[in-house]
């Protein structure tokens, strides 16, 4: 894979879901933004698997529909 640059982002979408831990569209932008500049690969965004296991009460989610489905949105955005 060949880059244009090389910076390392830290995932910082905290904070930015509903109470749900469902992805606000805010986290779509943010991504988007940052993925703009050809070349620019983004690994990045621990995502709780479980509700028994977040960490924080709004760190994203990822073990239901509606979590899935804001990040395929989140993904589809870019």
């Amino acid at each position: 894979m060949e880059l244009s640059h090389r910076v390392v982002m830290a995932s910082l979408t905290r904070l930015r879901t509903n109470n749900e831990q469902v992805p606000l569209p805010i986290v779509a932008e943010y991504y988007g933004q940052r993925a703009s500049v050809p070349g620019t690969l983004i690994v990045s965004e621990a995502t709780s698997i479980s509700q028994n296991v977040g960490v924080s009460h709004y760190a994203p989610g990822i073990w239901t529909s509606e979590q899935i489905g804001a990040w395929r949105q989140v993904r589809a955005s870019f």
